[in-house]
C-alpha cells in the first residue's frame, strides 16, 4: 500500500546497480526527512541533512554532473572563503571561539543547498513535495504551539514566535506560506485542469482559508519587518500573475477579478480582526522618529527602531576599518561587547549580537568579497529562473512564488538578520534546492538532447 505514493517520487532505477539504488532511497529518505522536519524539528533536519549528504557524497552520478554547474562551483568557492576568513584571513582576532566557530558553521550550511538541490532535482514530483512537506511540518508546529497557548492573550496583543520562540522568523515564515497560498490559488484558476466549478471553488476555498490562517501568524509576530517586506513583495507577486493572465495561464478576468475580491476581502477580515495590535505596534515609533529628525538620533528614547539604528551605524564604522575581508565569521558579538555603549545593549542589560541587518552583518563579518560571493549566488539563481521561465521550463505559479521568495529576503534582509538560525537556513536549503534543481534538470535535459543529436 505503500508503494503507489511514494514510487512516483523515486528516480527511475530500472537496470541500476544495488549500489546506485540505495544510495537515491537513502537521499529520497533524507529529502523526506529534512523538508518535513525544516521548520518543526533541528534534530529531524539535521539527520535528514546528513543522510542526503552521505548519499550525494557516494554517488558517481552526482559528481559528473555537479562540478559543471556555476552555482556549484560558487557553492564550494563561498564555502571556502568562510573557511579562509575563519581560519587564514583573520585567524589571529580576538573574540569568542565558540562563538566565531559556531557561525562559521552555520555559513558553511547555508551554502550547502546543492545537496538539497541534487535531491529534489531526481523527480521532476520532488520540488511540491519538498515544499509541501516543509510548510506541513510549519503548519504542525503551530498547531500543536496553539494547544498550548493562551487563545485570549494571544488575541489580545501578546507576541509570540509559536514553537520557534522567534516572532521575526515564525513571522517570516507565515508570510512564505502566504506566497505558497496565493501561488496555489492562481493554479486552481488553470483553464486546463479538468475541474467541474464546485471542485474548483472549493479548492480556491480552502487556499484561501489557509491564507488567512497564516495570515494571523504574521500578524501574532507582531514583526514590523516582515510586514514591510510582506507589502513590497505582494504587488510584485500579483503582477508576475497578472502577465500569466495574460499569457494565457490563468482563467479570464472574470473569474480572477471575483477571486481576487474574495483575497481582498478576507485580507480586510484579518486587518479588522486585529486592528488594535496593528495600530499599536505601528503607533509606537512615530514619536521616536519624530524626535530623531528633530533632535538627532543620540537625543531619541531607546526602543527598537533606535537600537536598530544606533547598532547600523556601529556596523559602518566598523565594516571600514576592514573594509576588504571583514572581521571574520562571528566577530560582531565581539565587537558590540567591546565597545560597552548603552545604546548597544538590549534594555541596557546584554549587548545584541548582531546587527539587525544582512546587508551590514554580512559586510561586517565577510567584507566586500563575502558579499560579492552572495550577490553572485543571487545573481545566478535569478538569472537560471527567469532563464527557464522564458524557456516555459517553469510554470507562473512557480515562477511568482520563487521570485516572490527572492524579494521577501532582499527586503527583509534590511532590518533583521536571522539567517543563521537553523529554521531560516533550512528553509533556505530547499528555496535554494528547488532554483538550483530546474537549473540541474535543465542541464540534463540540453545533454540529453546533445546525445540524441
Amino acid at each position: 500500500m505503500l508503494k503507489y505514493p511514494v514510487y512516483p517520487l523515486i528516480a527511475d532505477m530500472s537496470g541500476s546497480s544495488r549500489w546506485y539504488s540505495a544510495m537515491e532511497w537513502i537521499g529520497f529518505t533524507g529529502l523526506t526527512l529534512f523538508c518535513f522536519f525544516s521548520l518543526l524539528s533541528i534534530a529531524g533536519a539535521n539527520i535528514g541533512l546528513a543522510l542526503m549528504l552521505l548519499a550525494l557524497v557516494l554517488s558517481p552520478d552526482a559528481w559528473r554532473q555537479l562540478p559543471r554547474q556555476s552555482l556549484f562551483r560558487a557553492a564550494v568557492l563561498s564555502i571556502v572563503y568562510v573557511l579562509a576568513s575563519r581560519y587564514m584571513l583573520t585567524a589571529d582576532l580576538i573574540g569568542d571561539l565558540e562563538v566565531r566557530n559556531n557561525q562559521t558553521r552555520d555559513w558553511v550550511l547555508i551554502f550547502l543547498f546543492p545537496v538539497t538541490a541534487w535531491w529534489i532535482s531526481r523527480h521532476p514530483n520532488r520540488y511540491l513535495y519538498g515544499l509541501g512537506l516543509m510548510l506541513a511540518g510549519f503548519t504542525l508546529g503551530i498547531l500543536y504551539s496553539l494547544w498550548e497557548m493562551d487563545l485570549g492573550g494571544l488575541l489580545g496583543g501578546v507576541r509570540t514566535g509559536m514553537h520557534f520562540g522567534k516572532p521575526v522568523i515564525f513571522g517570516f515564515d507565515c508570510a512564505v506560506a502566504i506566497l505558497a497560498m496565493i501561488s496555489l490559488s492562481a493554479y486552481w484558476l488553470n483553464p486546463k485542469l479538468k475541474l467541474s466549478r464546485t471542485q474548483r471553488a472549493i479548492r480556491v476555498g480552502v487556499s484561501l482559508f489557509i491564507l488567512l490562517f497564516y495570515s494571523q501568524g504574521v500578524v501574532f509576530s507582531q514583526s514590523r519587518g516582515v510586514w514591510l517586506a510582506l507589502l513590497v513583495t505582494l504587488p510584485v507577486v500579483s503582477a508576475i500573475l497578472w502577465y500569466g493572465l495574460k499569457a494565457g495561464y490563468v482563467v479570464d478576468k472574470r473569474r480572477l477579478g471575483w477571486v481576487g475580491l474574495v483575497a481582498l476581502t478576507v485580507a480586510a477580515f484579518a486587518v479588522a480582526l486585529n486592528w488594535k495590535i496593528i495600530t499599536e505596534r505601528v503607533a509606537d515609533e512615530k514619536e521616536v522618529f519624530g524626535v530623531v529628525l528633530s533632535e538627532g538620533l543620540d537625543k531619541a528614547p531607546l526602543d527598537s527602531s533606535t537600537y536598530r539604528l544606533h547598532l547600523w551605524r556601529f556596523g559602518i564604522t566598523r565594516w571600514l576599518e576592514r573594509p576588504v575581508f571583514g572581521w571574520g565569521p562571528g566577530m560582531t558579538e565581539s565587537l558590540v561587547e567591546a565597545e560597552n555603549a548603552e545604546a548597544l545593549k538590549h534594555d541596557g542589560k546584554e549587548s545584541f549580537d548582531h546587527l539587525h541587518n544582512a546587508y551590514l552583518e554580512l559586510l561586517l563579518q565577510l567584507g566586500l568579497i563575502g558579499l560579492c560571493f552572495v550577490l553572485w549566488l543571487a545573481a545566478l539563481m535569478v538569472t537560471c529562473l527567469v532563464r527557464n521561465f522564458r524557456q516555459h521550463s517553469v510554470s507562473v505559479y512557480w515562477f511568482s512564488f520563487l521570485i516572490g521568495n527572492f524579494v521577501l529576503i532582499s527586503v527583509y534582509s534590511l532590518t533583521d538578520f536571522r539567517h543563521l538560525h537553523w529554521n531560516w537556513r533550512f528553509y533556505w536549503l530547499i528555496l535554494a534546492g528547488i532554483v538550483f534543481a530546474q537549473c540541474i534538470v535543465r542541464s540534463r535535459k540540453r545533454d540529453g538532447e546533445s546525445n540524441a543529436d
